[in-house]
């Protein structure tokens, strides 16, 4: 099922790991990691890196489209 937010949305910590884990667990079914354990290990990563939610984050040009700088070489 793919849901459709509109962009610059807010979403909390968890709500923002549960849908990476959701994610990772789809695209990697052979995998075999649960959804506690990806949550876990996105979790304790982010948390090191001390994360702090953006005010503003710029990625839309108000047209609804997100931008994207750089090349994808």
């Amino acid at each position: 099922m793919i849901v459709k937010t509109p962009l610059g949305l807010e979403i909390t910590f968890k709500q923002a790991l549960d849908a990476a884990a959701k994610s990772v667990k789809r695209t990697f079914p052979l995998a075999n990691c649960s959804e506690k354990c990806l949550k876990a290990q996105l979790g304790d990563y982010y948390k090191k890196l001390q994360c702090k939610p953006k005010s503003n984050s710029g990625a839309s040009g108000g047209d609804g489209v997100a931008k994207t700088t750089g090349s994808a070489d």
